[in-house]
């Protein structure tokens, strides 16, 4: 298991992502908006997990760190 390469408070860009909410909702993208880390959990595998929260948006989302950059 990798250790995390990032730390709480550090700001990072999310790499976009097409995902998919639900049928009536469409396809949604991630933009390269900033994000902060605001917490460290446990790795999925050997990609390290981490809860992220958006510098414009306000939003909380949890990423891997291959996501991140």
């Amino acid at each position: 298991m990798r250790e995390h390469k990032f730390k709480v408070g550090q700001k990072v860009k999310l790499f976009p992502r097409l995902f998919s909410l639900s049928p009536r909702d469409g396809d949604r993208v991630a933009s390269f908006q900033t994000y902060q880390i605001a917490r460290l959990l446990p790795a999925d595998g050997a990609d390290p997990k981490y809860r992220v929260k958006g510098a414009v948006k306000s939003q909380d989302r949890v990423v891997t760190e291959s996501e991140i950059e």
